[in-house]
């Protein structure tokens, strides 16, 4: 029997994979070919009362494994703040130790895994924020046959609001909302918008309310607003999927007096939006 199942009955089996072996001493062993681990379990013979003579538990020894469905992955999200937990259950007998990663891309193109101190099958991460974006992997090994572990990669994406950084071409630091550039008539003007955001955000240009263009993050393609019209502009856009960072550049020619106005960036995702403000003066000095 294998717990209420029975498997032989004198010298009948009922399962191919298992065969009686009578020995002249009245013995009766039991032989199974090809075993998996669904021969594991608890096995007794009994006499014909059904009285148990002996019992034995099999475990099949077999090499670690992590199946299709076993894991968090391949891409897990979250939101700042929330608590997230990753999970990878690892099969095989002995039973598989399991540790965890992060990985991260060297200069070779390489992954390189970092250990994070952390064994068995769930991963928990309190109070996410974007700095815990990464890849993570789990390792499990156990000691039959097994050179290497055997490993699953679980993506973490975080999801956060739009923050902004407007510079200006001659300048690196950000210009603060409501900050002031001045230009001369006919000069040529590049303000350079930086959205960092999860998801991708969609991200505007407007002079006032009037929208100049827009760069569409689904999609990454660059929209320009007839309504511009007559003033020139230019918009180019860039997008650094690492720093999950767009770059939105807008070109003014001071070429009327109506551009020497208000600028807006604006951005918006899922997740909610964000604006900064760049007033253009006119430079009275000669």
């Amino acid at each position: 029997m294998k717990g209420l199942e029975m498997l032989t009955f004198g010298n009948k089996s009922f399962d191919s994979s298992m065969s009686i072996v009578c020995k002249g001493t009245g013995d009766y062993h039991l032989n199974i070919t090809k075993m998996t681990s669904s021969d594991n379990g608890t096995y007794t013979c009994s006499d014909g009362s059904r009285k148990e003579i002996r019992s034995y538990t099999l475990n099949v020894k077999a090499e670690a494994t992590i199946g299709e469905g076993k894991y968090s992955g391949p891409t897990v999200h979250s939101n700042e703040g929330e608590t997230v937990q990753l999970w990878c259950n690892a099969t095989g007998y002995p039973k598989p130790e399991i540790s965890w990663y992060t990985l991260e891309r060297t200069s070779s193109e390489q992954e390189k895994g970092t250990y994070l101190g952390i064994s068995g099958s769930m991963l928990g991460i309190h109070n996410v924020t974007r700095e815990c974006a990464t890849k993570f992997q789990c390792q499990a090994i156990n000691s039959y046959r097994m050179d290497k572990p055997v490993t699953r990669n679980i993506t973490l994406i975080v999801k956060f609001s739009p923050e902004i950084c407007v510079t200006n071409k001659l300048r690196d630091r950000c210009i603060t909302n409501n900050g002031t550039l001045k230009g001369k008539p006919g000069e040529k003007l590049e303000l350079i918008c930086y959205v960092y955001a999860s998801p991708l955000a969609n991200v505007s240009w407007l002079r006032h309310d009037t929208l100049i263009g827009e760069y569409i993050g689904v999609t990454n393609e660059t929209k320009k607003s007839e309504v511009s019209n007559p003033y020139v502009y230019t918009e180019t856009s860039k997008y650094d999927e690492s720093k999950k960072q767009t770059s939105f550049s807008l070109v003014i020619t001071l070429d009327t007096d109506q551009t020497f106005t208000s600028y807006h960036c604006q951005a918006v995702n899922d997740m909610g939006s964000n604006r900064m403000t760049i007033v253009i003066k006119r430079n009275t000095k000669s």
